[in-house]
């Protein structure tokens, strides 16, 4: 288990069969760009828009952000994944 981010236009997918289980999930193209940042140790997403950070990289942003809580204290919903979409 891990943490993936890709940035861009997140598409709901969810379907009225799975009723009563609802769920969604966003389906986000992956695409790159030659002049996009990379970062040091960062080789695997290289100028993608896709993020995996390590869990002490991920735990420092949420402590340093304010989400410490959100994603890190047992909640009583179970949540498998959890997708961050920005609208510019």
């Amino acid at each position: 288990m891990g943490y993936t981010f890709t940035i861009g236009n997140a598409v709901p997918k969810h379907h009225k069969s799975d009723f009563p289980h609802l769920s969604a999930t966003w389906d986000v193209d992956a695409m790159t760009h030659l002049h996009a940042p990379t970062f040091p140790n960062d080789e695997m997403t290289a100028n993608s828009n896709s993020r995996s950070p390590s869990y002490s990289t991920w735990a420092d942003f949420c402590n340093e952000t304010g989400l410490r809580d959100v994603f890190f204290i047992p909640h009583k919903v179970a949540c498998t994944a959890v997708t961050l979409a920005v609208s510019a």
